[in-house]
C-alpha cells in the first residue's frame, strides 16, 4: 500500500510503525479488515465484509478455516 492520502483515499500513517511510515510503499497486512460469517443451514457459508477490496479473499479464507466449511 502507498502511505498517505491521494484524492481522499489512503491510510492513516500515525497507525503505522516508524519503519512503515518512512517507506514509500509497504505490504498491506490487512489488519483493519472486518468480516462476519454465518454457516446457514441448507445455504452454506455467508460472509459479510466491510470495505475490504482485495482483502475479501483473506476474510473468506479465515471464515472457511474457522467454520470448517
Amino acid at each position: 500500500m502507498t502511505i498517505g492520502f491521494d484524492r481522499g483515499v489512503g491510510c492513516y500513517s500515525q497507525r503505522l510503525s516508524e519503519a512503515e511510515r518512512s517507506a514509500p510503499v509497504v505490504p498491506d497486512q490487512f489488519q483493519h479488515e472486518i468480516a462476519t460469517a454465518f454457516n446457514l443451514k441448507g445455504r452454506g457459508l455467508v460472509v459479510l465484509t466491510s470495505c475490504c477490496h482485495r482483502g475479501v479473499v483473506n476474510g473468506i479464507s479465515q471464515a472457511q478455516v474457522a467454520s470448517g466449511v
